[in-house]
């Protein structure tokens, strides 16, 4: 552009959408004033302006660049052109949207070189018929042509999430590594994502880690749009300090000015930016990961005879730990204890889980199984007749916190009169029937031995209980050893009972069929008539 002036103009929008060059409508494009500090350029030996320069388009003032370096348009002239939104898909305007979103020119030959660039990526053959330029621009401006090409840049629809770690906390030790990876919305790769890092100790404030300790301060995304950074802990973390890590991309998508010489005879094609909005945050997202320190904590049984603990010792944080305590045979988890910085979800629960703000323990309790306990015997106080079944029965407790499983036995002298397998649900009590046949017992007074062993405990002792009871004669009702008067008065009221109210009377019913009837009448006279005067001795 001549000072008078003659601009051949590049205008650079940040305008980002359109999926193929599709006229959108059409503008009055102005051409301004270059003016020093907004305005970046040179002015070469011939009066060309290379660099920056204010447009207004329909009102709206910003910043633009040339497109080629042909044609004329002239400071302080207005045009009229089709504004065309470029193409994302196209790898130049990809490549131009990534010059333009990461290299903002900081003077005025910098300015210069991004046209010279721009040009390049265009396919602007140098020398530039125009212009008289020499290496101090052009060789610049081809090594900044050569590293956008290929690159590509986010889309307005674009957003920034961490794919990993997934649950939005990672975890690592003083002097290790934790890796992030960042996942950019629309999948496109060779997208540029700045990272950054900060440590904030507990109760302070948040401090920058410098670039050595992220495994790159920049990176690109690959074909599914991801991008990792590897950050570590420096070796001087406090406990329980939080890293902070950080990933922003931008962008800046050009809009076209094209047939401008449709309307204005000798005037070029334009592409037009805007400077209302910013290079760096118009286009851009970003997220943060929280970092946790971990810390050393002693993972513990009180009796390694007794039982063992999963995991083992180690450095844990902020993030949920599950613990698990497993007892050896004979042996029951009891609890767990926490020291320190160990908090526990709970400390009855196996397993259980547990964080760490600090250095600190947690050890698991075990204690030795008790065996099961025999808490009452209840046989009938009135001696049963021969032949009959006893009614007795046994109350257990089992005092542990884990099943435990007993063998109960009942016995009188040499003869074993019951036997069975119980088992019996953590700190429970239950009343087993153990009913006896007396077919085989004699008659009189007899001391029955109840026995239980745990057998789930392998070293457990037998307990040992014994209850007094008898055995008589049929139709001695009372306990006295004789068939008299007094058990005809008791078999005449229950008999009557049974038949008024149902209730029954297991003694007299002779016949075991769990009914009282004729027959046990019959039975009960034939007694009486056969025993009335025989007596074997009052049962105590």
């Amino acid at each position: 552009m001549r000072r008078n002036m003659v601009l051949i103009v590049l205008l650079i929008t940040l305008m980002i959408t359109a999926l193929g060059a599709t006229v959108y409508a059409q503008v009055s494009v102005q051409i301004g004033y270059p003016s020093s500090p907004t305005d970046l350029g040179i002015i070469t030996s011939q009066g060309y302006w290379i660099g920056q320069f204010p447009i207004t388009i329909n009102g709206n003032t910003g910043e633009a660049y040339c497109l080629t370096p042909s044609g004329t348009i002239y400071e302080g002239s207005s045009y009229t052109a089709d504004e065309i939104l470029v193409p994302t898909n196209d790898a130049t305007w990809q490549a131009i949207s990534y010059l333009l979103s990461w290299y903002t020119p900081p003077n005025a030959t910098s300015a210069a070189v991004d046209q010279v660039a721009i040009w390049d990526l265009l396919g602007q053959p140098p020398p530039y018929a125009d212009f008289v330029l020499d290496s101090s621009i052009t060789s610049p401006a081809a090594t900044l042509a050569a590293d956008a090409s290929g690159k590509n840049t986010a889309l307005p629809i674009d957003t920034l999430t961490w794919a990993s770690p997934g649950a939005g906390t990672a975890s690592a030790d003083p002097g290790q590594t934790a890796s992030f990876l960042v996942q950019l919305g629309s999948a496109r790769p060779n997208v540029q994502i700045d990272f950054a890092a900060s440590l904030t100790a507990p109760g302070g404030s948040a401090t920058p880690l410098p670039t050595a300790d992220l495994s790159s301060s920049m990176a690109f995304t690959d074909s599914t749009g991801m991008a990792q950074v590897t950050v570590t802990v420096p070796s001087t973390a406090a406990v329980g300090s939080t890293i902070t890590v950080t990933a922003n991309t931008q962008s800046v998508w050009p809009t076209q000015y094209l047939n401008l010489t449709s309307y204005n005879s000798g005037a070029q094609d334009l592409i037009g930016l805007g400077s209302a909005l910013d290079l760096t945050t118009s286009a851009s997202a970003s997220v943060s990961q929280s970092l946790q320190v971990n810390v050393p904590v002693t993972i513990m049984s009180n009796n390694a005879t007794m039982g063992s603990v999963s995991p083992s010792s180690g450095s844990y944080g902020q993030n949920p730990t599950t613990i698990t305590a497993t007892a050896n045979p004979g042996y029951q988890f009891v609890d767990w204890i926490a020291t320190g910085g160990v908090s526990l979800t709970s400390n009855l629960a196996n397993p259980t889980t547990f964080t760490a703000s600090g250095t600190g323990s947690t050890e698991a309790f075990f204690a030795p199984l008790t065996p099961i306990k025999i808490t009452s015997i209840l046989v009938p106080r009135i001696a049963t007749q021969t032949g009959f079944t006893m009614p007795t029965s046994v109350t257990l407790t089992n005092p542990d916190s884990v099943s435990e499983t007993a063998r109960i036995q009942i016995s009188t002298g040499s003869s074993i009169l019951y036997t069975e397998t119980v088992t019996l649900n953590f700190q429970q009590t239950q009343v087993i029937p153990c009913s006896i046949n007396t077919g085989s017992l004699p008659i009189g007074n007899c001391a029955f031995v109840v026995t239980v062993t745990t057998t789930s405990l392998p070293s457990s002792k037998p307990q040992t209980s014994t209850v007094q009871s008898g055995v008589t004669i049929l139709g001695d009702l009372n306990g006295e050893g004789k068939v008299d008067f007094s058990d005809l008065i008791i078999f005449v009221t229950e008999y009557i009972n049974y038949y008024r109210t149902g209730t029954y009377y297991p003694n007299i019913d002779y016949n075991h069929v769990g009914s009282i009837s004729f027959y046990d009448e019959t039975a009960f006279i034939g007694a009486y008539i056969e025993y009335g005067q025989w007596a074997c001795g009052a049962l105590t």
